[in-house]
């Protein structure tokens, strides 16, 4: 979400949070758990999205910009304490981008995955990196200086409705960033992981506090692809036709202004997906036996061949926006 885990992840676990601080070894999905391919696929990636490491340390240097620049004059009533910056990373994975915005701003960073694997590397790797873990209740506005990281494992949806609902402390950045490389038709993009795409933006939107940030990060089409490709990435026919300046155009019927908007490059598409791919290759013949050999190897046959036909197809932009009011 930082890498969205969408892809062939089962159901929704009941929500719950998760901010223990024990080291050793991180947890591992054992056959048949509906969470390997993606934790395999991704297991010498930090950020699980396609993006160069000089352009994503561009990228996080400007969201970190913006969240402190100095407020506009009357913004801010004298004598009050500056405020942390509260990062939401929805369906965030290993937290690449929630651990990165905090450090820069010694902000506070809660990030939020279906995925137990994603989050148990997550903390281990902010602990690394100098953040203080906490739990939900632990995060105070006003203590500043220190970056604190909090995981919670839930259903994107169910926690941003739970937050709509409950009057939570609107944040100063919400972050939706996701790629599906492993298969996942029918699976909803990053825009359409709180319902669809007009639903989503107007969720995360909510979840802002005016004159706040919203980085989406999302698959669009440089022209459709063909036939044997569209049926294995599923969805609606109009998914095949939207493009980059769609999103940018539905972000302004939502009422949020852009920022910054870039694309991946081909380079980077082709770096994040064969690096997943040489992952997954990797463990099939290093486990010959392995129950969940078999399928790896299919879902490699069924979706590099498609994928390797239809160059420069499916893109992947990166979309830093403003909540106006």
């Amino acid at each position: 979400m930082s890498g969205a885990d969408h892809g062939d992840s089962g159901g929704n676990p009941a929500a719950g949070s998760h901010a223990d601080v024990q080291g050793g070894a991180l947890l591992q999905p054992g056959p048949g758990d509906p969470f390997r391919p993606t934790v395999v696929g991704h297991a010498a990636l930090d950020l699980c999205s396609p993006l160069a490491p000089a352009r994503w340390d561009a990228l996080v240097e400007r969201i970190a910009l913006e969240l402190t620049r100095d407020p506009a004059p009357g913004a801010v009533e004298p004598g009050a304490e500056p405020r942390t910056p509260l990062v939401l990373d929805l369906a965030g994975g290993k937290g690449r981008l929630g651990r990165d915005v905090a450090r820069a701003t010694g902000g506070h960073a809660t990030v939020v995955d279906v995925n137990p694997y994603f989050l148990d590397a997550c903390r281990e790797r902010s602990a690394a990196a100098g953040l203080a873990l906490v739990k939900p209740e632990s995060h105070r506005a006003d203590v500043t200086g220190t970056p604190t990281l909090t995981t919670v494992l839930s259903d994107a949806c169910i926690f941003a409705a739970s937050r709509l609902a409950g009057g939570a402390r609107a944040a100063d950045l919400v972050a939706c960033v996701g790629a599906r490389p492993w298969g996942a038709g029918g699976v909803p993009a990053s825009t359409e992981v709180l319902g669809d795409r007009a639903a989503t933006l107007a969720a995360l939107r909510g979840l802002t506090r005016p004159g706040g940030l919203v980085l989406i990060g999302e698959e669009f089409y440089h022209r459709a692809p063909d036939a044997e490709l569209q049926a294995l990435l599923g969805g609606d026919q109009t998914d095949f036709t939207f493009g980059f300046d769609d999103q940018l155009a539905l972000a302004a019927e939502h009422g949020l202004e852009v920022v910054h908007a870039l694309a991946s490059t081909e380079a980077e598409l082709r770096a994040y997906d064969g690096a997943f791919h040489d992952a997954i290759r990797a463990f099939t013949q290093a486990h010959p036996g392995d129950p969940d050999t078999p399928r790896f190897r299919e879902r490699l046959d069924t979706w590099c061949a498609p994928f390797a036909r239809n160059p420069e197809t499916l893109g992947f932009g990166w979309f830093l926006l403003r909540r106006p009011d």
